[in-house]
């Protein structure tokens, strides 16, 4: 339908830009509704698009909907007109020194992704910086013939995922979003691309230059799994992500203070205290725990991994984690190793 092919587009204009410039359109663009950014961009299938125009992504997301049912599209004198029994939206198109490039997907050189390697890549890429498009490689996805990472200062997530690209590429999260399914990935110079298997969408993403510390992500997890100090634990995760979330309540009434996170034989506990305010809590843990261990965590940083691996399973799995001495990561992973994810612990004042 239009407006789900409007939803989807929208996503990949700059609503951040103000209406008419050149990122903040939507290209409707005979059969496809195209959008994009200086980095990426989407075009997605449309029989209902039977005209070309460019207009503000924000305009038009609002106003197909609220016509409800069928809309007609029609452009007279450089205007738009979405017209449905409701009644009618007239908008300005943008000129076309306002409407940006947008590549050709390649003919060839495609290759397949399975729908478990693209859920493990979405979730991956939720662990990335989303709140901040320049912060740079934090901001970003690492793509290589073996893996695939996404990691901010504090958090290191890792999937084994193979073959989606011949080289190691950087691409900007926002690419990955909402991403399900069987795909396609190709690339071409500078340029990733991946369509939907029986879909209506073709992504697409320019490189990000800079640097990524591969050596440094792989030698993390792989010393995270073998460090001789390390002990493992298990507990349920959606019972270990309720009593995170209660601590969760407190974080911001502690601000810098660690969680103390204790791994204990037949119950995870947290606590903390400070600024008049203090939370404790916890959980049974039917596993015998072969050696206490405390560790300082930030509760809503533990939530948002959390969250990713019981995404990862369809919230049916048990939460595995290991752990060295205070200072060391500690690793997390679900039933299934495709996705590790190591955090740094807090200092516990």
């Amino acid at each position: 339908m239009l407006k789900d092919a409007i939803a989807l587009a929208a996503g990949y204009a700059d609503m951040k830009q103000s209406a008419f410039a050149v990122y903040h359109n939507l290209l409707l663009d005979e059969g496809v509704v195209r959008a994009r950014t200086a980095d990426c961009g989407i075009e997605v299938s449309c029989p209902e698009v039977l005209v070309r125009a460019a207009v503000p992504a924000s305009d038009l997301k609002r106003m197909v909907p609220a016509l409800g049912g069928e809309c007609a599209l029609t452009v007279k004198r450089g205007h738009l007109y979405i017209t449905s029994g409701l009644g009618e939206h007239k908008l300005k198109t943008a000129k076309d020194d306002q409407i940006p490039e947008y590549p050709t997907p390649p003919d060839d050189g495609w290759r397949p992704v399975s729908a478990n390697e693209v859920r493990v890549l979405s979730v991956v890429a939720t662990m990335a910086d989303r709140t901040d498009s320049a912060a740079g490689m934090t901001s970003a996805v690492r793509l290589t013939p073996s893996w695939v990472a996404a990691c901010v200062p504090t958090t290191l997530a890792f999937g084994w995922v193979a073959g989606m690209v011949s080289k190691p590429v950087c691409v900007p999260v926002a690419f990955l979003q909402g991403l399900e399914g069987e795909v396609e990935v190709a690339a071409e110079g500078r340029t990733i691309w991946v369509r939907e298997v029986g879909g209506p969408s073709v992504r697409w993403s320019h490189q990000i230059e800079g640097s990524w510390p591969d050596g440094l992500c792989e030698s993390t997890i792989m010393s995270a799994r073998s460090h001789p100090k390390r002990v493992s634990y298990s507990a349920e995760l959606s019972s270990l992500r309720a009593l995170v979330g209660a601590a969760s309540a407190a974080e911001k009434g502690m601000p810098g203070k660690g969680h103390k996170l204790t791994f204990s034989d037949g119950r995870v506990s947290m606590e903390a205290e400070g600024h008049g305010q203090r939370f404790q809590g916890s959980i049974a843990a039917p596993v015998e725990c072969p050696e206490p261990r405390v560790i300082g965590v930030s509760p809503s940083r533990l939530a948002a991994v959390l969250k990713a691996l019981d995404a990862a399973h369809d919230g049916e799995s048990d939460l595995f984690v290991s752990i060295g001495d205070t200072v060391d990561p500690f690793l997390c992973w679900g039933g299934t190793p495709s996705i590790e994810i190591a955090m740094m612990p807090m200092t516990l004042i």
